[in-house]
């Protein structure tokens, strides 16, 4: 029974094996398969007493090799990997040589075909990445969506969580250039964390997600990665433009003893064209498009990006390393719409017009940070670093009709400046803790026709987490954030100190099944562009202007997990907000005839809904995996209310036949998103139903890789509806992604790794959310 509690900290139990020598009273053994010989990498070990409780544990590392200190007490030891029958025998000897696990026909299947060694914890699930799960991916964007819980969009690149993609990727525990981070090649990947519920500065920095990738320590040399991904329109809807989009990367990786270096260059382009319609309505005087025509698009969207980075990681010693990266990136954003518009009043046509709308915006960053990591000893533990962001840019915005003329240039500058330091301690194999501190300086300036609107925003915060299992089913971990916020604008200060509690309790009925119950909360801050009192005009009666009485949202968010035989989960949840910040259209009170649009805190906000992963395996080499999520969103302000509701699907049938280096799979994803305001909803996101092939050649070095986008329907939708509704004002538009359908993207990758394996795995250390080591039981 009590071996229960090892699949919940499996991965941390590797700190075990870091070791630079073996001690005269440690017990060694190296593990294998029984029949192929080959070593069994990541099973778990397991030191029993004599009632079988748990006392001390670890995992084999890539040679099947481990070495652990016996406690006292130590009657038996035990051996454990998915689709292997548990081996278990008295402890006597200390140097056991080589033992062999048989394998059990019956889960054997499934491991086979997920390939990974999933453990479900009180904060996130842990994935051990083998290479089964590796076979048929490219990039660890790649492996990334084939974890439980993890999406990844094919056409945009985009990595969700649950149906969110506001998430971060670390290496190692440590913030990383975000490109660099999803194109790692997988073979250099041990194992991955998938951190649902992010405490600290993640929580504080508004991540929905924090997803930690563990590279392996046992390589030395240069990865060099090269690929680029075009998109073509063959049947001539996208304004007769072939070229549709094209993401280009460039990923190095080089290591060599104590030093890592990596670089990272991507670039991105878009030419895509949409058609679209709208009326327009402010209380008798309607304007109408005319129908709009998916071979003749009006709507032009063309954004371009690139993006480089250069960082290095130094390891003092075993214990002590720190991080350094440096980042530069520019994003270019054009949309351009063009209208022929019918005008009447009554319903009595007065004439016709034509309107031009023209959006272009701009932001130039640049990264500089330094992250240290020590470790003092087994107990105790120091994560810090520091981060300074500068930002340059402009928003641009130009509109006509007939003889009213606009033109709105915002340029935009702004520092940021960020600090963290944590530090964990671990009291027993039952109890420890983490605290920090943290403190955030930025100040952004707007300037608006020789006027300038600067914020100072500083942000203080103390945090402290304890972790506790008061016995073998039952795990805890409770804490928050007290954060005090200060914002300086206008002459104006105001001052703000809230408490973000965080609550987390796992119960493991048995070892298929274990719930997670959760609560959280996070703040959501208003933004400069919120606050800025600018006055700009976004047609001939409609105003839009900044808010500088918005208050801080607070965001109570709960949910459980029910896991079930670590292929399944279902999760419902809640979340409400009774300062929300939500857009609000309403007449200027200075010229009734105007109208104006800002932002105001809603009286409540609410959403509620479940979401379902589930991988289906069929034989060794196909299976299906998937994400359902369904939820309501509802919006009360000023007697008003606005509600929608939310459909997506990602579903993955993935063939793989590693011997011919082939891949083949049917992609559906639904993430087309209709997102509320108080009186309106906007659409994001994208439906498509996709084919791929891939091909590899030069031994797995070159993958070619062709996809189809299917012109099919199938409850996908292509159509991106908006809505607004106020006293007297009501606009409705639609825009079509035609060109999404029968789309064609050829994807080619290179990769170069020149080096060979050190005779010593060494595992490597988890990142700053992790605590324990031998314990197993941490933050």
């Amino acid at each position: 029974m009590k071996t229960k509690l090892f699949n919940l900290t499996i991965a941390l139990f590797v700190f075990q094996n870091i070791v630079s020598a073996k001690s005269p009273g440690d017990v060694s053994a190296t593990l294998k398969d029984s029949k192929t010989k080959e070593p069994i990498a990541f099973a778990s070990v397991e030191l029993l007493n004599t009632r079988d409780s748990l006392l001390a544990g670890c995992i084999t590392d890539s040679k099947g090799y481990f070495e652990l200190t016996p406690p006292p007490a130590t009657a038996k030891i035990r051996f454990r990997f998915l689709g292997y029958k548990n081996l278990e025998m008295a402890f006597k000897d200390k140097d056991l040589n080589v033992l062999y696990l048989e394998e059990d026909a019956k889960s054997l299947n499934e491991v086979n075909v997920t390939g990974s060694n999933k453990v479900n914890k009180i904060d996130r699930d842990v994935f051990a990445i083998t290479k089964e799960l590796r076979a048929g991916t490219t990039s660890s964007q790649e492996l990334l969506g084939k974890l439980s819980g993890v999406q990844f969009n094919m056409y945009d690149k985009s990595i969700s969580v649950n149906g969110n993609t506001n998430i971060l990727i670390l290496v190692d525990g440590i913030e990383k250039d975000q490109n660099f981070a999803k194109n790692i090649l997988p073979e250099r990947i041990e194992r991955v964390e998938v951190i649902k519920d992010p405490v600290g500065k993640y929580a504080t920095d508004g991540y929905a997600a924090v997803i930690n990738i563990i590279l392996r320590k046992d390589f030395t040399g240069i990865d060099i990665t090269v690929s680029n991904s075009s998109f073509f329109d063959v049947v001539g809807t996208n304004n007769k433009e072939v070229f549709v989009q094209d993401y280009g990367n460039f990923n190095l990786n080089y290591s060599y003893k104590k030093l890592n270096l990596y670089s990272n260059g991507s670039i991105y382009a878009g030419n895509y064209y949409m058609a679209s319609e709208f009326t327009k309505q402010y209380n008798d005087n309607l304007s109408s498009t005319l129908p709009m025509d998916v071979l003749k698009p009006n709507l032009s969207v063309k954004p371009t990006n690139s993006n480089f980075a250069l960082g290095a990681d130094y390891a003092f010693s075993k214990k002590h390393s720190v991080s350094t990266e440096l980042k530069y990136s520019n994003n270019y954003d054009k949309q351009s719409s063009y209208y022929d518009l019918v005008n009447s009043v009554n319903g009595n046509v007065t004439g016709t017009s034509k309107s031009n709308d023209i959006n272009e915006n701009k932001t130039v960053n640049l990264q500089a940070g330094v992250t240290y990591k020590g470790v003092f000893d087994e107990k105790n533990s120091v994560n810090a670093d520091i981060r300074y962001f500068r930002t340059d840019g402009f928003n641009y915005n130009y509109y006509k009709q007939d003889n009213f003329t606009n033109e709105n240039h915002i340029d935009l500058s702004g520092d940021y400046l960020r600090m963290n330091i944590s530090y964990s301690h671990i009291f027993s194999s039952k109890f420890n803790m983490e605290v920090g501190y943290g403190n955030v300086y930025f100040t952004n300036t707007n300037t608006f026709q020789n006027n300038s609107f600067t914020r100072y925003n500083y942000r203080n915060r103390a945090s402290i987490y304890l972790s506790y299992r008061p016995f073998e089913k039952l795990n805890t971990k409770l804490g928050g954030i007290v954060e005090n916020y200060t914002q300086k604008y206008g002459g104006e200060s105001k001052n703000l100190t809230v408490f973000l509690p965080y609550a987390n309790l796992q119960y493991k009925f048995n070892k298929n099944f274990n719930v997670v119950a959760r609560y959280q909360t996070n703040a959501q801050y208003p933004t400069i562009n919120q606050l800025n009192p600018f006055r700009m005009a976004m047609d001939s009666l409609m105003y839009s202007v900044g808010n500088p009485a918005l208050k801080t949202g607070i965001s109570n968010n709960l949910g459980i997990d029910f896991n079930l035989f670590n292929a399944v989960t279902i999760s419902p949840y809640y979340s409400f907000n009774k300062s929300s910040i939500n857009s609000y259209i309403d007449k200027d009170p200075d010229n009734n005839q105007l109208y104006l649009k800002q932002n105001v805190n809603a009286d409540l906000k609410q959403n509620y809904g479940v979401r379902l992963n589930f991988t289906v395996p069929f034989g060794k080499q196909l299976f299906w995996q998937n994400y359902l999520g369904w939820s309501r969103t509802t919006i009360e302000y000023n007697n008003e209310f606005n509600s929608a509701n939310n459909m997506s699907i990602n579903s993955n049938l993935i063939y793989v036949n590693p011997p011919k280096g082939m891949v083949a799979g049917l992609i559906y994803q639904k993430q087309l998103t209709r997102n509320i305001e108080i009186q309106s909803y906007g659409t994001s996101g994208n439906d498509i139903a996709l084919l791929m092939l891939r091909k590899s050649f030069l031994k797995q070095k070159l993958n070619t890789t062709l996809f189809y986008a299917l012109p099919i329907d199938l409850g996908l939708k292509y159509d991106l509806p908006g809505k607004s509704v106020a006293d007297g004002y009501k606009q409705t538009s639609m825009a079509r992604m035609h060109f999404i359908k029968n789309l064609i993207f050829i994807e080619v990758s290179y990769n170069l790794s020149a080096g060979k394996k050190t005779k010593k795995f060494e595992s490597s250390s988890d990142d700053e959310l992790n605590g324990a080591k031998k314990s197993g039981f941490g933050l």
